[in-house]
């Protein structure tokens, strides 16, 4: 909307209609290829696609002070809304699908498309049934010989092995899988799916929502076993594990699969806030009015003259422009301004831009660490967005390419992990979608990027715990990542205690070597004199990690 010009302007309004309840319905079918990649499956790091040829960052308005008009409750238009069931999609298929087609029943709880179409688990083994020594630390779910079973979400198969000791009949080598799956809010885990045969996946393959990944094999008594793990270490480094030593703290990092899925949905309906009104009371009737940049100007007629005052729509602060001065280009497209209906003089002020905040976990993370990227989407007047969809992306030359995507929880926040290789810069951008609720129009918007340097992985210096004086010793480490090294790159810092205090000596630069995924560095010094010695390596940095220093080693000068 333009500039105000006269009273008979319409003042803003939106109209919210309620569409609570509503449930739209869409039945596809797509066969599995062997290498397909299917629609809606996340992208690895390594594989992402361009977000934007020509990024322009966007700066996010401060918060308004006025108190905020109500949440909007209805689903956007041509988005299926949960039903009273929590239900999203048809039922189940009243024939027989031939395997290796998305036949899954309707999803369940969380919109998760349960592994074998059915929450009745009456009568089977359930989380952390006791047997004997050890805990069971999975669900397992009653179908017979034979039935399909399905993939919970999208996801990529992290292992899938026909022989697998336990999973078969009378326990013996069985069929297994395990895919990675997130949830609607960027909760990475893994998902074991047991005692199967006929598997249509392997590592590394992407599988949709509701694919059928293989079949019940002769276990008895028929049945799935079904367990979930959120973490990426087990603590026996067996991820096959049905069940744990009573010992263990935290039943070795698996956790309830029913309650998981119940409580870390699939999909979060879209509800975004109103757009937020701000209304300014004027002492006349106010003209050519318009907001820019977190400021509201208008034109009065004071004493037979015309001002131009101008808000400030955060403070609420006030002032005239000087005499002579005019307000600047008004940005129509973020602020729609209306006046108030008569007798009244004055105008409201809705800005239709978010709030995208957000921070990483650390901007120099150990070498091979995550960095947790945490965000929060409001509205300017504050009030959270739920389920919107925020896209991690990160610089490539002038293009963006798309890392990870989740949705906000109902307080509008999330978080998402990525592991650098090297120097990255991250940004966070709000995707609305294409047909938003009445009232709730929101613009789209980039975060501020941020620069993540990782530390380099640099060992302590190896070298004999005693050692002649004047002698030559040889000191040794590695480094990684291979490509971080350089021939000056590392150098040692040898330090003797004198006085009761560490005194700095020697500081000897290292040859450096390739050594398989990493790099191996060695210096040859001989200790000057007797006494307690250390000695760490450093690491200088560059364009691509950071500086980084090993922890000390200590020695003796004999």
């Amino acid at each position: 909307m333009g500039r105000m010009v006269s009273r008979t302007r319409p003042a803003l309004s939106a109209a919210v209609i309620p569409i609570a309840g509503l449930a739209i319905a869409v039945l596809a079918l797509a066969v599995l290829a062997p290498a397909s990649v299917a629609s809606g499956v996340p992208t690895p790091a390594d594989a992402a696609t361009p977000a934007d040829a020509t990024p322009s960052p966007v700066a996010s308005s401060p918060p308004f002070s006025t108190t905020p008009s109500p949440t909007v409750v209805a689903a956007p238009s041509g988005a299926p809304a949960p039903s009273p069931t929590g239900s999203f999609a048809p039922g189940p298929l009243p024939w027989i699908v031939p395997l290796g087609l998305v036949a899954a029943p309707r999803p369940g709880s969380g919109a998760w498309y349960w592994p074998t179409g059915s929450e009745d688990f009456r009568g089977y083994s359930g989380w952390l049934d006791d047997w004997g020594a050890t805990w069971h630390v999975a669900q397992d779910m009653a179908c017979p010989y034979g039935h399909p079973v399905y993939a919970i979400a999208a996801g990529i198969v992290w292992k899938a092995s026909t022989s697998v000791m336990g999973y078969g009949p009378g326990r013996g080598p069985g069929g297994a899988m395990i895919i990675v799956h997130t949830t609607a809010s960027g909760v990475r885990f893994r998902a074991l799916y047991g005692h199967v045969m006929d598997l249509r996946y392997h590592a590394g393959q992407h599988v949709a929502a509701g694919a059928v990944i293989a079949r019940i094999n002769a276990v008895q008594p028929s049945h799935l076993h079904f367990s979930i793990h959120p973490g990426t270490k087990y603590v026996d480094g067996n991820p096959w594990a049905g069940s744990v030593p009573k010992g263990w703290s935290g039943h070795g990092g698996f956790v309830d699969p029913v309650k998981f899925l119940r409580s870390h949905p699939r999909v979060i309906a879209y509800l975004p806030p109103r757009l937020p009104l701000i209304t300014i009371a004027t002492d006349a009737t106010p003209s050519d009015g318009g907001a820019v940049a977190g400021v509201a100007y208008w034109s009065e007629q004071v004493s037979d003259a015309t001002v131009v005052c101008f808000c400030d729509l955060t403070t609420g602060a006030r002032g005239v422009l000087a005499a002579g001065a005019t307000a600047p280009a008004f940005d129509d497209v973020r602020y729609r301004v209306a006046l108030l209906p008569a007798p009244a003089n004055g105008f409201t002020v809705c800005d239709r831009q978010p709030v995208l905040t957000s921070a990483g976990s650390t901007t120099t993370p150990a070498w091979g660490a995550a960095v947790t990227v945490r965000a929060r989407l409001t509205s300017g007047a504050g009030k959270p967005f739920q389920g919107a969809r925020l896209v991690l992306e990160r610089r490539a030359g002038s293009a963006w390419l798309r890392l990870a995507a989740a949705q906000t929880t109902a307080d509008g926040r999330l978080a998402l992990g990525y592991t650098p290789s090297r120097r990255t810069v991250l940004r966070l951008r709000y995707v609305p979608p294409a047909k938003p609720p009445a009232g709730a129009d929101y613009l789209a918007l980039k975060a501020a990027p941020v620069t993540v340097t990782p530390h380099v992985a640099l060992t302590r210096p190896s070298l004999p715990a005693s050692v002649a004086a004047r002698r030559p010793v040889a000191v040794s480490g590695r480094l990684r990542p291979r490509r971080a090294a350089t021939p000056r790159s590392v150098t040692l810092l040898f330090e003797c205690r004198k006085s009761g205090a560490w005194t700095t000596v020697l500081t000897v630069a290292t040859a450096i070597h390739a050594d398989g995924a990493g790099s191996r560095w060695a210096a040859v010094q001989r200790p000057p004199a007797a006494g307690s010695w250390r000695v760490r390596a450093a690491y200088a940095g560059g364009a691509d990690f950071a500086a980084t220093t090993s922890g000390w080693r200590a020695f003796t000068v004999q």
